[in-house]
């Protein structure tokens, strides 16, 4: 495997296979630490994971740049991941690429659409505003409208929600008030003029890509990849083998379930002691002196004399306490590792309690309520308001105000997966108060 490009609806039908290049499903986190970790001298991101699956990583993006290898991102996540990591040498390709890059753009938003499976070519259900953005624009340059319809299109497209996005919506919008004649102008002129800016920007990337097969390896970058704990317990995220499809009804119990962390996290443990029981303990090592200086900075002790003064009002041994951090760690790990695995034997607690049923019809109703609201977008300071609630309506407790941490201690891969579980039960127990004081 000489190059990989991850791609899916930004390219739909591909060209011709291209030697040496192999093309790959969208990105979901860890896929680019795998090609660069699998020999792949060029990696080419232009699709990848939004909402429902943890997204890539800028780290295993810098991971693969300092083993050498050549990073090409375009047209949709991976012209947002260009910009970003651009200092650390990942090249963007194509017009998206400029645009975010310039400040012309800003919202990943105009990138989102939806679309039919992989077995069909990625066929997209609705258009996205970045292509609805640059076919105005050329309808304009070309006289098919005039500035204030261009301007007043743009408006009404930026207002409709991506999943309902297509031209047929846009252009028969009863709230519109550009002309039923110019309308139809556009509607004759779009089969020949229309722009698909992220299909152009995909084509451009694998003919890079391929170019860049041919040319000299990239000398390594100037900055120094640092193996830090987080990442090498990402790298064990990547690494590490599921448990077995769960049905929708099970990871939607699981969600219920994870709604009350102390509970899951019970139900978690009681999961892995019986799984240990069997033989097939995990376990994971930590350095020492990394949990040492982690503890240090979370006390708040500016320094080594201030720490061991801590030591000695705490009455703690140093050696003691680093086996004590280390063993925490451990478990920790490894519990966060198990959950995958472990995911029905934790839903079997549900059924051992008796309360599967009464969560699987809870989780319906959830789906049902939430089913056609837009999808919402991150925001930290949003998410630790929906904690705050959730606790306060359970009386919950929670033991870390590290947002990945509690994220990965309920299995799943990070605080915007958090943020979505939270927002949908908001959502729904919005909905529930105005029920019953309707």
């Amino acid at each position: 495997m000489r190059a990989v490009v991850f791609v899916g609806p930004s390219l739909g039908t591909p060209p011709a296979p291209v030697p040496g290049i192999t093309l790959k499903p969208p990105a979901v986190a860890g896929d680019l630490y795998a090609a660069a970790r699998d020999g792949a001298e060029v990696i080419g991101l232009i699709d990848g994971a939004f909402e429902d699956r943890a997204t890539v990583w800028h780290k295993e993006i810098l991971f693969a740049l300092s083993q050498g290898v050549r990073v090409l991102g375009a047209a949709s996540l991976g012209a947002l991941r260009a910009v970003e990591c651009a200092p650390f040498g990942m090249e963007g390709i194509g017009e998206i690429h400029a645009r975010f890059r310039d400040g012309r753009l800003e919202d990943d938003a105009e990138l989102a659409l939806i679309f039919g499976p992989a077995e069909m070519s990625y066929p997209a259900l609705s258009t996205p505003l970045v292509n609805i953005r640059a076919t105005i624009e050329r309808a304009e340059a070309e006289g098919v409208l005039v500035a204030a319809e261009a301007a007043e299109m743009l408006g009404h497209a930026r207002g409709i929600f991506f999943k309902d996005l297509t031209w047929p919506r846009l252009l028969s919008d009863p709230r519109a008030s550009w002309t039923a004649e110019a309308a139809d102008r556009m509607e004759r002129w779009l089969p020949g003029g229309e722009v698909d800016l992220k299909r152009e920007d995909a084509l451009a990337l694998i003919d890079a890509v391929a170019a860049a097969l041919d040319e000299a390896p990239p000398a390594l970058p100037g900055f120094r990849f640092a193996e830090t704990r987080a990442w090498r317990r990402a790298v064990e995220w990547f690494e590490r083998d599921g448990g077995g499809a769960l049905s929708p009804i099970e990871e939607a119990v699981l969600d219920e379930m994870r709604l009350d962390p102390a509970r899951f996290e019970r139900a978690l443990i009681r999961a892995f002691a019986r799984r240990a029981a069997r033989g097939s303990d995990a376990s994971a090592a930590s350095a020492s002196g990394e949990l040492i200086e982690d503890l240090r900075l979370r006390l708040d002790l500016p320094t080594a004399g201030a720490f061991r003064a801590w030591l000695a009002e705490v009455e703690a041994e140093p050696a003691a306490l680093a086996q004590a951090l280390d063993d925490e760690e451990t478990l920790q790990t490894a519990l966060e590792a198990a959950v995958p695995r472990l995911a029905p034997a934790i839903l079997d607690e549900a059924r051992i309690d008796g309360k599967f049923e009464a969560l699987a019809a809870r989780a319906e109703a959830k789906r049902a309520a939430t089913a056609h609201g837009p999808q919402p977008r991150y925001d930290e300071a949003e998410l630790r308001a929906l904690l705050g609630d959730l606790c306060a309506r359970r009386r919950l407790s929670l033991e870390t105000d590290d947002l990945d941490a509690l994220a990965r201690s309920l299995g799943l891969a990070d605080r915007r997966a958090l943020h979505r579980l939270l927002r949908a039960e908001e959502t729904f127990a919005t909905a529930a108060r105005r029920e019953r004081t309707a």
